[in-house]
């Protein structure tokens, strides 16, 4: 057999086996469901659904692991009027920057001191930063440098005080059952030996860094009888999400007593507390009420908002949504949801803030979708949160404007005008 001929049979043989392989993907849904594709300008990513997000008996055909469409697509209108310059803290490719963008005058400015530094907060031309869960700096952005450092347990999101003297944080921290007593009256999962990840409220002196823990996340589950009936995970029973510090709020009966109380966000199981400071006592909490791994409760007046990651089951478009509960009734209504013209998901992190126009009778809220890559922004009407405007967009993912930025995900992102 000479050369020619080898070539050729090489030649069919290849084709006979890509025509196999081909065969195969289309006939095979598992195969074919873990595949990215771009099809008709619509991007579609893998979504991986574990089982702690509570499957429903019935899962919808887009909750299995598939295919998940994107924000790219939507018709999203571009926020041209409001929030011109902002920091935001975004990942790509495995690590972590901060960026200032100023997108009237086209300007950007990264920070190369800040890789893989993640931000916390932003205020005075400074911003607080934390990295691999264990050591927090505060850097000034003016001057380009470090003002304080050190290695301690924290982990997102947290809160400055009115005063800008202290932080009030998630610490973390990992804990041997073996050799403690912690979590004395709860049942734990059983599956396998637990370390466990405690995470409890530290209030950190930003003069010099010294912090202290103000509440005992144990303390707090105890006091909530329908607790002690549920498995707690366990190497994450207290997966603190949020802290956020309020002052002189309503006169609603929750915020009674000394202030400061803390508004505390845990992953499980999907609960908010509201929490007097000074003797750790819970106000009120706010459990088993449809939302799922939620963020960033912030309270209104009479109301609280949250960003709901995964509670959105029965929606085709997406399961997040942002959520307004009405403390005085515990009624709960939804104020932003996916639509055929707006996807809106972010399995994991995510934050909702807002700013009041008196004038105008409007609260514009504001929202960090991580996953997408997405800060956007919408109004109500106040006092009732009603007439909700659709979506415009601060910032996505593939930006013109973000230049030589490329977004996997977007952590945090705060307005300085």
């Amino acid at each position: 057999m000479n050369i020619d001929q080898v070539l050729k049979v090489f030649f069919i043989s290849s084709i006979i086996i890509l025509l196999i392989f081909f065969t195969l993907i289309s006939s095979n849904k598992k195969f074919r469901d873990r595949v990215s594709i771009i099809k008709n300008n619509l991007v579609l990513i893998i979504y991986n659904k574990s089982k702690s997000h509570n499957e429903p008996d019935k899962i919808l055909e887009w909750q299995k692991p598939g295919y998940y469409k994107l924000f790219e697509n939507s018709d999203i209108k571009e926020e041209k009027e409001l929030f011109t310059k902002f920091v935001i803290s975004y990942q790509q490719g495995g690590s972590s920057y901060i960026s200032l963008i100023d997108k009237k005058n086209k300007l950007i400015v990264n920070y190369e001191d800040l890789k893989d530094f993640l931000l916390i907060e932003y205020f005075d031309n400074k911003v607080l930063v934390f990295s691999n869960d264990n050591y927090l700096a505060l850097y000034d952005l003016i001057e380009k440098e470090f003002i304080l450092d050190k290695v301690m347990p924290v982990h997102h999101y947290g809160k400055i005080d009115i005063n800008k003297e202290y932080l009030f944080f998630p610490d973390r921290q990992f804990i041997d059952l073996s050799k403690t007593k912690y979590l004395d009256g709860f049942k734990l999962h059983p599956s396998r030996e637990c370390n466990v990840r405690a995470e409890n409220v530290i209030k950190i002196d930003l003069s010099n860094f010294d912090y202290e823990t103000i509440i005992d996340s144990e303390k707090i589950y105890k006091q909530i009888g329908i607790l002690k009936n549920r498995n707690l995970s366990c190497d994450d029973p207290f997966h603190l999400n949020d802290v956020r510090p309020i002052y002189n709020q309503s006169k609603n009966k929750i915020f009674s007593g000394k202030y400061p109380h803390f508004v505390l966000s845990y992953n499980f199981p999907s609960m908010i507390v509201i929490v007097e400071a000074i003797t750790s006592k819970v106000k009120g909490y706010f459990v088993d009420m449809g939302f799922l791994n939620q963020h960033s409760p912030r309270i209104y007046k009479n109301n609280m908002i949250l960003f709901d990651n995964l509670g959105n089951i029965k929606n085709q478009y997406g399961r997040s949504r942002i959520l307004l509960i009405d403390l005085n009734s515990n009624k709960m209504k939804t104020l932003l949801e996916s639509s055929k013209n707006f996807s809106f998901f972010s399995v994991n992190r995510s934050l909702v803030d807002y700013q009041v126009d008196k004038n105008l009778n409007k609260i514009h809220l504001i929202v960090t979708s991580s996953a997408q890559g997405l800060f956007f922004t919408f109004n109500c009407d106040i006092p009732k949160f009603e007439n909700c405007s659709f979506p415009k967009y601060i910032l996505r993912k593939n930006d013109e404007n973000l230049f030589n930025i490329s977004i996997d995900s977007l952590f945090n992102a705060k307005i300085i005008e």
